[in-house]
């Protein structure tokens, strides 16, 4: 079968995580994906609905029909008021040809003695968001149908923006003074690091616990360290708050504790080394938020304290329980100064013990932000 993955707007950070989160839970040969026209197909005869329930960067997911496609066969069986709509996602077909078509399926609808109802993409957009679908029960209540190049697909899922609005906002506590990460960044890193299924990830510059409570949800067991101890008893909160709130997907939280991977203690490092580690997930403190324009020398005053937090962190993993080849996923800061943007030299990303994979540009930014999240990923290879 082929079904489609739909991205969100950074589709190079979308393709690594499916490749990832593919490589980690699906057979080797069992699948194959192919990148086209700024979509995903996904060819294989496994069910990927685990899949795309892991994914961060994808809004909704489906299958390529039949060319013989009955209308019909894609009513529910127990509805009798319909709700349906059509995304274009093709090159082929004009706004036009998309009404017209929605016209001609309302119209064989009601033939059918429907009560019908489509729905059109908002303003100039050719798609309908996953927010429209779930608002308007599109997949309870009816069918999305998508249409490409290749053919026409129906929507199976959209990407559950309830729950991460609700990880986002309704954690017990949040820390307003340092930049939080988006919940799915942390997602879509956690599955970068390609941990299988059981294993353990380590953030040791966790703050209030974005990152693992991305990684509790999918299931792994989680271990969280920082200077801050504000922070500690936030994350310690915010994690046994969503294990209680979901029984996640049987991860656990093995530690939070305080560890300074710049000057860390003889007995702290005991403490970590006797974890076993699968995958490290972080983003390093970046200082306070930035709300305007910096200096070019002030972008690197801060560049140059993160990549220290960085370096350190590199020099001790060398005591650590931790595979050969685990992943190690990192964001760097990218700053807008007055004389442009202002980043960390690539070249200088040589750390004891790991090897820069190569997944060309990956990052992440709001929009009119002064602050792009650079995400780099390396494979721990002890010497």
């Amino acid at each position: 079968m082929r079904y489609f993955f739909i991205p969100g707007r950074f589709k190079n950070l979308s393709y690594y995580e499916l490749s990832a989160v593919c490589e980690t839970f699906l057979a080797k040969g069992s699948y194959s994906i192919v990148w086209q026209d700024g979509y995903f197909f996904l060819d294989t005869q496994k069910d990927v609905s685990e899949i795309f329930l892991r994914l961060g960067g994808f809004l909704k997911y489906g299958v390529l029909l039949e060319d013989d496609l009955q209308i019909k066969d894609l009513v529910p069986s127990n509805s009798s008021k319909l709700i349906f709509g059509i995304s274009n996602y093709s090159s082929k077909y004009s706004d036009k040809d998309i009404k017209e078509l929605l016209q001609n399926f309302k119209k064989e609808l009601k033939a059918r003695e429907y009560n019908v109802r489509f729905i059109l993409p908002r303003g100039k957009e050719k798609d309908l968001s996953a927010g429209q679908i779930v608002k308007n029960k599109v997949l309870e209540k009816g069918f999305e149908l998508a249409v490409f190049n290749e053919g026409i697909g129906q929507t199976l899922q959209v990407q559950d923006i309830e729950e991460f609005s609700k990880r986002d906002y309704e954690k017990p506590f949040v820390d307003t003074y340092m930049g939080v990460i988006p919940p799915k960044l942390a997602r879509i890193m956690n599955n970068l690091a390609k941990v299988p299924r059981g294993g353990t990830i380590w953030d040791p510059f966790c703050g209030s616990g974005n990152i693992l409570l991305e990684a509790l949800d999918l299931g792994y067991n989680v271990i969280g360290t920082d200077v801050d101890w504000e922070a500690l008893e936030g994350a310690q909160k915010n994690l046994s708050w969503l294990k209680g709130k979901t029984e996640s997907q049987g991860g656990n939280i093995k530690k939070i504790s305080f560890f300074d991977v710049i000057n860390p203690t003889k007995s702290k490092r005991g403490e970590i080394k006797n974890l076993h580690i699968d995958g490290i997930v972080c983003e390093p403190y970046m200082g306070k938020p930035q709300k305007k324009l910096l200096t070019k020398q002030k972008a690197e005053s801060l560049i140059k304290k993160h990549f220290d937090l960085v370096n350190a962190l590199f020099k001790n993993l060398t005591f650590l329980s931790i595979s050969n080849k685990s992943r190690v996923v990192v964001i760097f800061p990218e700053y807008k100064t007055h004389e442009g943007w202002k980043s960390i030299d690539k070249d200088s990303l040589v750390f004891p013990n790991a090897k820069l994979v190569d997944l060309g540009d990956l990052h992440w930014e709001r929009k009119d932000s002064i602050i792009r999240r650079l995400i780099y990923v390396f494979e721990f290879n002890p010497r």
